[in-house]
């Protein structure tokens, strides 16, 4: 294919690679391509001994995953984006399991605001972290999600972990994060 093919890595893997190692899995190769750009293939290969001719052959599976590659990279970046974003707003955020109420993650502000580090929160509830200065606010605020699906701009009061009370607005919206 007027020597498209004759990539400097590629040979590297038929001539110092497979001949030593009889299977690799999971080579990537980039290169530019006429016509069709640049691609990034991922390269699967096992030498074959045939019995009947004495030698040895080259199975080769070739995949283009320039697409997953570019997918997946966009996804990275959109995480990033989302995490600064988390992280500046000025408002305590927290996300929590729906069933036990555990946090999985919370925002900076909320971090600051309540003098806690990630370590002590993650993976607790507000209940063991008593953050709700009256448990029966909390209770409420459970059976009121799990009823309706959101709190909006509840007032309530709730304790940083020095025992300074704060007052401010709840809100809360249940999120099913493994929906499509």
């Amino acid at each position: 294919g007027n020597r498209q093919w004759d990539i400097p890595k590629l040979r590297i893997l038929f001539e110092n690679i497979l001949p030593h190692d009889t299977v690799f899995n999971g080579y990537e190769v980039e290169h530019d391509f006429p016509d069709i750009g640049r691609k990034t293939i991922l390269l699967n290969a096992r030498q074959i001994f045939r019995k009947k001719i004495g030698s040895h052959i080259i199975l080769l599976a070739m995949e283009d995953i320039t697409e997953r590659k570019q997918a997946a990279m966009a996804l990275q970046k959109s995480e990033k984006k989302l995490f600064k974003i988390f992280n500046s707003v000025p408002a305590l955020i927290g996300i929590s399991t729906l069933q036990e109420h555990r946090f999985i993650d919370v925002n900076q502000e909320f971090l600051q605001t309540l003098g806690y580090q990630r370590e002590e929160i993650i993976g607790k509830t507000s209940h063991e972290l008593c953050l709700w200065e009256d448990d029966s606010d909390r209770a409420k605020m459970i059976r009121t999600m799990e009823e309706q699906g959101s709190i909006r701009n509840l007032e309530t009061r709730f304790t940083g972990k020095s025992g300074q009370t704060l007052t401010g607005l709840f809100s809360a919206e249940l999120i099913d994060l493994d929906e499509d």
